[in-house]
């Protein structure tokens, strides 16, 4: 299964609790279709693992040396056998950090501020899970010109008035009014938080039912496999 992990650098050390997040990079459900970066992705905080430890922190010594400040996780494929490193990512991910942000209590200006100055400080967390779903409208994820102008435009409409939970992609706020905009049709990242999977999950779906926007489309499964992974994950030694 693919794992990744990351964690918040000050150029001298890891920032703790480090982040354990599961993608979902495939447009349609099931894993079918073609690979579009990522549709959503179920996350949770936590102290030093050996997924961290056989990986990420074996890095501390080159980061420091090269005075790396910010984000930086490590993706993997995880079986029975071992650990596969795969490809770093030296910078903030999307959805990954709108996701991240669901679960962090410091305000954000803060720890961004202390990050920047190379302070020690720790992250505040909610327990429990975060779900980020990806809500896009056509022609994601490729690019149609004639179904750009269809959708330019295009109102998105909140049921009850409210943005809890709600990320913006390429929209703009117009006469009172949220819109599509640009020429992607990544229009929303959809968050939600819970102290199990299942209510993080809930939270993020009833968001989404929140919204009317014409044709929009996203992934229902978003964690749905959590209860298998998190078995296998436990069976092999990699979550302690």
């Amino acid at each position: 299964m693919e794992i990744a992990i990351g964690a918040f650098f000050n150029g001298n050390d890891f920032i703790y609790p480090i982040n354990v997040n599961f993608e979902h990079k495939k447009l349609f459900p099931g894993e079918i279709g073609p690979s579009t970066g990522e549709m959503g992705t179920l996350m949770y905080w936590s102290d030093s693992n050996k997924v961290f430890r056989t990986t990420l922190e074996k890095m501390k010594a080159a980061l420091a040396e090269s005075k790396h400040i910010g984000y930086i996780d490590i993706n993997c494929i995880a079986n029975n056998n071992n650990i596969y490193p795969l490809e770093f990512t030296a910078r903030f991910g999307y959805p990954t950090i709108s996701i991240q942000l669901e679960g962090i209590l410091n305000p954000i200006g803060e720890w961004l501020s202390k990050l920047a100055r190379g302070e020690n400080f720790t992250l505040r967390t909610k327990k429990g899970f975060q779900v980020g779903v990806v809500v896009a409208i056509p022609p994601f994820p490729y690019k149609d010109k004639r179904e750009i102008e269809i959708y330019r435009d295009s109102s998105i409409v909140f049921k009850k008035p409210s943005m809890e939970g709600i990320h913006l992609g390429d929209t703009k706020f117009v006469d009172g009014d949220w819109r599509v905009a640009g020429e992607s049709g990544y229009a929303l990242v959809v968050t939600g938080s819970g102290t199990t999977m299942a209510e993080a999950r809930k939270m993020a779906y009833n968001r989404i039912d929140n919204i009317i926007l014409q044709n929009k489309f996203y992934r229902t499964d978003i964690g749905l496999r959590w209860n298998t992974d998190s078995d296998r994950l436990q069976s092999w030694g990699y979550l302690y």
